[in-house]
């Protein structure tokens, strides 16, 4: 980062970390990029402390977390895809980043679980990819899974836009949606309705 600073002024740092770990080493970080599952609510409002690490902060997921928090592996709901954007609203977040968009393997489309660390680590299911390649166009196919990441950014973007008319609003509805990092709305129906309230608030004049 130091070397960034000096060749590069004025492009900003970024880095991806688990939160558990010390994170003093970071000071010279602008965007602080924390793996979801490796902190909870009181360790974030450490890190958004202004005499702690005050950086920007984005979230991301890799390999993990599993079980009850949201991700985007194939064999997870697609809500659990989308709502990853409605706990960047809910927690402040103001950035995602994507581990994998294109780790693909020689059959991505028959395996979706790339090897990696000389064979030791198998990736969950779609961990690596949430894009398919179209070697013929060279260029690439979308995924459902992608298709719902972006539903969820513009959802985000429709918080974003109440919040600065109303920010008890947004909170309102995003906090319906989102309760905590792992108790959020699951059932797809609740979801939908959850989302038409956020439309109806977006219209507002």
């Amino acid at each position: 980062a130091v070397k960034v600073r000096k060749l590069l002024p004025g492009v900003r740092v970024i880095e991806p970390v688990g939160a558990k770990q010390d994170l003093s080493f970071m000071r010279d970080v602008d965007i602080l990029t924390l793996q979801l599952g490796t902190f909870d609510e009181a360790r974030l409002k450490e890190l958004r402390n202004p005499g702690g690490a005050g950086h920007e902060l984005w979230l991301y997921t890799a390999l993990e977390p599993l079980g009850e928090y949201p991700n985007r592996f194939i064999d997870y709901s697609l809500n659990k895809v989308r709502i990853l954007h409605w706990m960047n609203y809910r927690y402040g977040f103001r950035g995602w980043l994507h581990w994998g968009g294109n780790f693909w393997g020689p059959e991505p489309t028959l395996d979706t679980q790339p090897v990696i660390n000389q064979g030791r680590t198998y990736l969950p299911p779609g961990d690596a990819y949430i894009t398919y390649p179209d070697r013929i166009r060279r260029s690439l196919y979308s995924s459902i899974r992608l298709e719902q990441m972006r539903e969820g950014i513009e959802d985000f973007a429709l918080l974003d836009l109440i919040s600065k008319r109303d920010a008890a609003a947004a909170d309102k509805i995003a906090n319906e949606a989102v309760r905590s990092f792992t108790d959020y709305v699951r059932e797809p129906e609740k979801f939908r309705a959850i989302h038409v309230r956020l439309l109806e608030a977006a219209s507002k004049q």
